[in-house]
Parts: C-alpha cells; sequence; structure tokens
C-alpha cells in the first residue's frame, strides 16, 4: 500500500512548464556513472581483490632464471693465459610450511576485500539518500509553487467575493481590507515559491553534476512503501556497512595475530636448482640439485612475543569495535524505523484531515455567499483550509525523507 499526494491542484506556473524532466530511477542511474567518490570507492574493491589474490602466490612454485659471466686473469710472470667462465641457471622454490602465515595473509587481503566492499555499499547507501533527499526538496518545491499559484487564486476570488459584498453595503471595510491583504500575501507566497524552485533545482543539478543551469523538473510523486511491521533488527545490523567494516576489521585483526604467532613456527622449503656451466658460449656442462631447507628462529631480541601481544591486544580491541558497531546498527536502525513508522502514519492523518478542510470549506463558502456564516467564521475555515493544504505537503515530504533515513541505515542503495 502506497501513500500518494492528493489531486487538489490544477495550474501549471510557466517555472514548470519547460526543461528536462527526470525521475528519481534515472536521476540515480545519472549518479552512479558519474559520481567520482562512488568511481573510487570502486576501484578501491579492484584493487583490494587484486592483493587477495597476490596474497596466495606462496601456495604456488617460485621459478626464477640467473646467468653469470666471469674472468679470470692469467699470470704475466708464468705467462699463463686469463680464462672465460660462463654459467646458467634455472631455480625452483616452494614452500611447503611457513607457520601459517600464508593463509594468515590470504585472510587478511579476504577481510580487506570484505572492507572495500562494505565501503562501497556504505557510499552507495549514504549517495542514495542524498540523492533522494535533494530530488523530493526539488518535488516539494513544484507542488508548493502550484499549491501557492491555487492558493493565489482562491485569494482573489475570495476577495472578489468581500469586494461585492462590501460596495454593497453588506461587509464591513476591515473585512475587506483583511482579505485584500491576504490576496496579497498569496502573491508573494507565489514569488517566494519560484525562487524555491530555482533553488531546488541547482542543488539537484550539482549532486548529478550537471551544467548549474540546467532545467531539472522533477517528476516523481511523494510516494512510501509501507514500513515493515517488526522487523528482525538484529539480523538487519548485521547486514549493516557500519558492522561489515567492523567485522572485516576484527578478522584482519585475527588474521594479524595468526601471522605473529607464526613467527614461533618453523619454516620448510624445497629447492631445485639446475645449472650449465663451462668456459665457452653456450655451458655444456650441465648439473642439478635439490633438497629441504628448515629454519626455526631461536632468539630475535623478543620482538616475536611482543609482536603476538600487540596483535591479540589489537584483535581484541577490534572484537570491542565489532559488538559497538552492531549496538549502534541496532540503534540506528530502530530509531529509523521508528521515524518512519511516525512520519508515514501523519502523512495518513493529514490526508483524512485534507478532506475534512476541504469538505468544511465547501460548505462555508456556500453559507457566507448566501449571508448565514460571518466573515470571521469564514476567514477563519479559509485560513485553516490553506494551512492544512500546506501541512499536508510537509507531511508527505517528510514521510519520504524517514523513508529515505530508514534505507541508508539499512545500507542500502541502487546497484551500479
Amino acid at each position: 500500500m502506497r501513500t500518494a499526494i492528493c489531486a487538489i491542484l490544477f495550474s501549471v506556473s510557466s517555472v514548470l512548464a519547460a526543461g528536462v524532466e527526470i525521475s528519481l530511477d534515472q536521476a540515480a542511474r545519472e549518479m552512479m556513472d558519474r559520481n567520482p567518490e562512488l568511481a573510487a570507492a570502486r576501484e578501491s574493491v579492484n584493487a583490494a581483490l587484486a592483493r587477495q589474490r597476490a596474497a596466495a602466490s606462496p601456495y604456488f612454485p617460485q621459478l626464477s632464471a640467473d646467468a653469470q659471466y666471469n674472468r679470470a686473469g692469467g699470470d704475466a710472470i708464468l705467462r699463463s693465459p686469463g680464462s672465460d667462465r660462463f654459467g646458467l641457471g634455472l631455480d625452483v622454490r616452494q614452500n611447503l610450511f611457513e607457520g601459517f602465515k600464508t593463509q594468515a595473509g590470504v585472510a587478511l587481503q579476504r577481510a580487506r576485500v570484505d572492507s572495500a566492499e562494505a565501503q562501497y555499499r556504505r557510499v552507495v547507501a549514504r549517495l542514495a539518500a542524498e540523492l533522494k533527499t535533494v530530488y523530493i526538496e526539488l518535488l516539494f518545491a513544484q507542488d508548493s509553487l502550484i499549491l501557492a499559484e491555487k492558493i493565489a487564486s482562491r485569494r482573489r476570488n475570495n476577495l472578489d467575493l468581500v469586494q461585492l459584498r462590501f460596495e454593497g453595503g453588506r461587509e464591513n471595510k476591515g473585512s475587506y481590507l483583511r482579505i485584500k491583504s491576504a490576496e496579497r500575501e498569496s502573491v508573494v507566497g507565489v514569488a517566494q515559491a519560484r525562487r524555491d524552485v530555482l533553488v531546488a533545482r541547482t542543488r539537484l543539478a550539482r549532486t548529478l553534476a550537471r551544467d548549474l543551469n540546467d532545467v531539472l523538473i522533477a517528476t516523481g510523486t511523494f510516494s512510501t512503501l509501507a514500513p515493515p511491521d517488526g522487523p528482525v533488527l538484529g539480523d538487519l545490523a548485521r547486514a549493516t556497512p557500519e558492522f561489515g567494516l567492523a567485522e572485516a576489521d576484527r578478522r584482519a585483526a585475527d588474521a594479524g595475530f595468526t601471522s605473529a604467532r607464526g613467527e614461533f613456527w618453523p619454516r620448510v622449503d624445497a629447492t631445485l636448482a639446475h645449472r650449465w656451466t663451462g668456459t665457452d658460449w653456450a655451458p655444456g656442462t650441465r648439473g642439478w640439485n635439490g633438497g629441504l631447507s628448515l629454519s626455526l628462529p631461536l632468539f630475535t631480541g623478543g620482538a616475536s612475543f611482543q609482536g603476538v601481544r600487540a596483535a591479540r591486544a589489537e584483535l581484541q580491541k577490534a572484537d570491542a569495535d565489532a559488538l559497538q558497531a552492531y549496538h549502534q546498527s541496532y540503534v540506528d536502525l530502530q530509531a529509523a524505523w521508528t521515524a518512519f513508522q511516525n512520519a508515514r502514519d501523519n502523512a495518513d492523518l493529514q490526508k483524512e484531515i485534507l478532506e475534512a478542510a476541504n469538505t468544511r470549506a465547501l460548505i462555508a463558502q456556500g453559507q457566507y455567499t448566501s449571508g448565514l456564516m460571518s466573515f470571521e467564521d469564514w476567514d477563519l475555515i479559509e485560513n485553516d483550509l490553506i494551512q492544512t493544504h500546506k501541512q499536508n505537503l510537509v507531511a508527505l515530504r517528510n514521510a519520504v525523507r524517514a523513508e529515505a533515513a530508514w534505507e541508508s541505515a539499512q545500507g542500502k542503495g541502487w546497484s551500479p
């Protein structure tokens, strides 16, 4: 079920008569394509993926080649000539065990990939909320202008009515001057609403990285999806980018702790070398050798112990940060959900109040025209109708704003 603005406006301002119409979805796609912050976040993800693949390189053999040339001088007294010696080599080394450092390195880079992806999601969610807010402000300014023109038209009709009654001796001068000032106020309201539209257009153009002079016209409506009934906030909190960032940091700290403890484990490598040597190029004497090597650090001046202590402290800090991020996300979601419910309920309530005000004003108009109602009572009802129209429009805008905040709290945005 969706809430939409009532069809109460009939005039179309010249400010809205010509321009580039743009929907919210079109604006979102444009922002996703042009926004430099979003492009930077996307490239950060690509860089993290490349580092993750690089971290797995110790799982594969390491191959290297070398070439050598040596010249030995002769003995002038013994008249022995010098000699040349050439060498070529091909070496293969495969790590067999490194104290789980390779696994920790891969896990660390995987955590950084998740961190980059969470950061990307956070940027998308923030930009989506900002765009929706700016877009809805333009839509609000446009409809406010149409409403202001509708009010001005109604005020002019009321002025004509009171002026006829005043000239016929059925209304006093004070009532005439009061309705005349109200008509003047409505004209000023139209001028102010026109300027508000221009400001809102400029803000949307800036958000979309467009020419600030572009004449943009929002084509959407004040509509919101009904807020979920009793959402599972715990699951939603764990799915937020903020918690994802904290959890990625915790996993990175865990990988760092594993790597630090790896300093106490031996390192085992297998090697195989094939060499060609000789006094001529290309050398023809061949030979090979292979073997296993094991190394174990016995004393590093306490650096290994202190490294483990530091890594353990960082892991404990990351655990605490992740818990804090979960709690904060939970609270933010609960607050955003509550605000969205309240704003949606208020929009529905204002719609009912507006319907009642319209009916009341229609009846009062007929009673005042026929002389069955005083000017004071009729003017009060007219003013109430106008204020109710404005409050209804504000309530609809606030509902969309609250929906944007609810989506942002969840980390939602448009897919690239």
